[in-house]
C-alpha cells in the first residue's frame, strides 16, 4: 500500500498514479494499492467522483480480501506527523482476529543520513539544462514543528551545500524558514539576476501552486519578485525524480524483507 497526503490537483495525481504504475512493475507478484492520508483532500476528491480510500479502509479491504501481509510505504518526505499517523494506523490494523497478521512500514523519504546525501545529487540532477551554474535555486517543503522531523532541512541544506553552495532548502512552515533562506540568498546581482523555484514536495499540488508559484503577494514567486529576481520555476516533484523514486523503493524494498519478500 503506497500512502500518501494525496491531492485535489490533476496533475499531482497523475503523478501518484505513475509512481503506482512504477511500483506494480517493478513487483510483479505483489497487490499494489494506493491510498490517501488526508481527510480533507479525499472529501474534496469524492466531490468530484474520485475515491481514493484512506489507509485505515485499504488495510481493512486487504484484510477482506484475504491478504494476511502488508507492507505500507510512506510517501511523506519525514518522519513527521503524518508518518506517526502512518504508524498508527499500521499497528491499530495488525493482528487482528483474522485479519492482517504482519504489516511492516517503510520510511519516509529522508529517514537517515544516508537518504539525504542521495536526495541532495538527485535534486541537483533534477535541475533544468538551462540553469545556469551562478542561477541560485531554493527548493520548498512543508517544514513541521512535530518531534525530529523538522531537523531533516537542515540536514539536507548540509548534504546540498557539499553539492552546490548555490542550492538552498527552506520550508512553508519550519526551518530554516523564508525569512532565513532570503537573509542568506542576498540581493540579486542584477536587474535579469534569475532565480529558480523548486518544490520540496511529493506531489506538486496545492502548496505548489499556491505557496510557491501563486500570485498572492506572500508566495514565494511575488516575494522574490519584490526583491529584484527574475523568478523561474521547476515545477518537478519529487515523485518525478527517478534518483528521488529509487530512495522510496528502497525502503519498500526493506519493508517487504520484514515479509520475508524479496523482489
Amino acid at each position: 500500500v503506497l500512502a500518501s497526503f494525496g491531492s485535489t490537483v490533476k496533475e499531482a495525481r497523475e503523478v501518484e498514479a505513475a509512481f503506482a504504475a512504477e511500483a506494480k512493475k517493478r513487483y510483479p507478484n505483489a497487490h499494489v494499492a494506493l491510498a490517501n492520508t488526508a481527510r480533507m483532500v479525499m472529501s474534496k476528491n469524492k466531490e468530484q467522483g474520485i475515491v481514493i480510500p484512506s489507509l485505515f479502509r485499504a488495510l481493512a479491504d486487504l484484510a477482506h480480501e484475504g491478504y494476511t501481509h502488508v507492507a505500507v510505504q510512506s510517501l511523506q518526505l519525514i518522519p513527521g506527523a503524518e508518518y506517526d499517523g502512518v504508524l498508527a494506523v499500521a499497528k491499530a490494523q495488525e493482528a487482528l482476529p483474522k485479519g492482517l497478521r504482519k504489516i511492516s512500514v517503510g520510511a519516509p523519504l529522508l529517514a537517515s543520513n544516508e537518504d539525504c546525501e542521495l536526495v541532495a545529487k538527485a535534486l541537483v540532477a533534477s535541475l533544468p539544462k538551462e540553469r545556469n551554474a551562478a542561477d541560485p535555486v531554493i527548493f520548498v517543503g512543508h517544514g513541521t514543528h512535530h518531534g525530529t522531523g523538522g531537523m531533516v532541512y537542515p540536514a539536507l541544506q548540509w548534504h546540498m551545500a557539499n553539492n552546490d553552495a548555490k542550492i538552498f532548502i527552506s520550508t512553508i512552515e519550519g526551518t530554516p524558514d523564508q525569512g532565513h533562506t532570503l537573509a542568506k540568498l542576498g540581493k540579486p546581482a542584477g536587474k535579469q539576476a534569475a532565480e529558480w523555484v523548486a518544490p520540496l514536495l511529493s506531489l506538486a499540488g496545492d502548496h505548489a501552486v499556491n505557496d510557491l508559484y501563486g500570485d498572492e503577494g506572500d508566495s514565494w514567486k511575488s516575494v522574490l519578485g519584490k526583491q529584484g529576481w527574475k523568478v523561474k520555476e521547476s515545477f518537478v516533484p519529487l515523485l518525478s525524480i527517478p534518483g528521488v523514486r529509487e530512495v522510496w523503493f528502497g525502503h519498500l524494498d526493506a519493508a517487504l524483507a520484514e515479509l520475508g519478500i524479496t523482489r
